[in-house]
């Protein structure tokens, strides 16, 4: 899709987002009322899908990066230096990743440790990070290695922002508050604590304020294309890419709704914050002059 295009498309799942915050605002409660099923596991199988597509992906371009910094540093200190940070780097990928697959509910766990995190992360997505390097080895594009490190850094962002806000603030998925224990958004409070723990991140959070999925699923919009660094055949592709995006967002947020594990309004400020992180990611800046918005 051309830029022009991408910057309506935004523009346009920014108001819907909005307007989905107002809905929820009012109509949270019967929203979740008429979709929520207790015996919701294809609805929870999509979230495991959407979430594993989100951390592969980061491993995979983690390998593609660091493919690309080889190829354009002969240096053996400096590439020696690369290798560490980058094997630091999908370790701690590793076990975050590993920890949220086995704390997801379609296995029941509700704690993991470091050791089964780095295991389970590491068979899953491993051959994630190889494959990446393997595709990527020998090619190197200045453009290509800003556009990764980008990426990487609002994946990474998404992932902590929506870990933070589960795990800080106080607000339970219908699933489990039901109708006595509902709190609408603006009126939910949060932990006493400022910073998360170790624990915190490799832990199950049961709070619904936002929703991850939702998030992950609208950061596709720019994840799908940064393949096309590795298989240039999809750089004409971004039209189907989009919809493959819209498609899997739609199917996540209605899942969600109907495995009770978020409101309406967790999803809307899911998709607010993802479009946030598209612009950034994408370099697009909405500046107002004069009155008038440019978009640079």
């Amino acid at each position: 899709m051309q830029r022009k295009a991408r910057i309506i498309l935004y523009i346009a799942i920014g108001i819907l987002s909005g307007i989905g915050i107002a809905a929820g605002s009012v109509f949270d409660l019967q929203v979740s009322r008429a979709l929520f099923m207790e015996s919701s596991f294809p609805a929870r199988l999509i979230t495991l899908a959407v979430c594993f597509v989100f951390y592969s992906s980061c491993v995979f371009f983690l390998g593609v990066l660091l493919g690309q910094l080889l190829a354009g540093n002969n240096r053996k200190p400096v590439r020696i230096i690369f290798i560490s940070m980058f094997i630091y780097l999908f370790v701690s990928t590793a076990v975050l990743a590993g920890a949220e697959f086995i704390n997801d509910p379609v296995f029941g766990a509700k704690s993991t440790t470091m050791l089964r995190s780095l295991l389970a992360g590491t068979v899953l997505y491993a051959p994630f990070f190889i494959s990446g390097y393997i595709l990527n080895k020998g090619r190197y594009r200045k453009e290509d290695v800003r556009r990764l490190i980008r990426m990487i850094a609002v994946i990474t962002g998404s992932f902590l922002m929506v870990k933070y806000l589960n795990t800080m603030v106080i607000r339970p998925g219908y699933g489990m508050a039901h109708e006595s224990g509902f709190v609408a958004w603006y009126g939910v409070s949060r932990s006493g604590r400022i910073l998360m723990s170790l624990k915190d991140l490799i832990s199950y959070s049961s709070g619904s304020f936002v929703c991850g999925p939702a998030e992950y699923a609208v950061l596709f919009l720019v994840i799908f294309p940064t393949y096309a660094i590795a298989f240039p055949s999809l750089r004409d592709k971004g039209m189907l890419l989009t919809v493959t995006a819209a498609i899997l967002f739609v199917l996540v947020s209605i899942a969600r709704l109907i495995s009770g594990y978020n409101y309406l309004s967790d999803i809307a400020f899911a998709t607010f914050a993802g479009v946030k992180l598209c612009l950034s990611c994408e370099g697009i800046k909405l500046i107002r002059r004069n009155k008038d918005t440019v978009y640079s």
